[in-house]
């Protein structure tokens, strides 16, 4: 059996153009799936950037696309292993 997350969790603090963002995803995956679900989204106007996730070699990849440039990110990550 391989080791690797089955659970990470994300509090993601995102700037750009003086305006925040604030979110938390929490991820799962079964080996075959992963699944993404956002929640707690506050903004202080837009939506700074978009999220996805993708299963690569029993590793779980988070895609973040940004809608502005110069965009920062602060996170917490948490994961549970299998």
């Amino acid at each position: 059996s391989i080791d690797y997350s089955k659970l990470i969790k994300y509090i993601i603090q995102i700037e750009a153009n003086d305006e925040y963002h604030v979110c938390e995803l929490t991820i799962i995956s079964n080996g075959i799936n992963v699944y993404l679900t956002e929640k707690t989204n506050l903004v202080t106007n837009n939506y700074l950037s978009i999220f996805n996730v993708e299963l690569v070699n029993n590793s779980i990849n988070l895609l973040i696309t940004p809608n502005f440039e110069n965009t920062i990110y602060h996170y917490i990550k948490t994961s549970i292993l299998n």
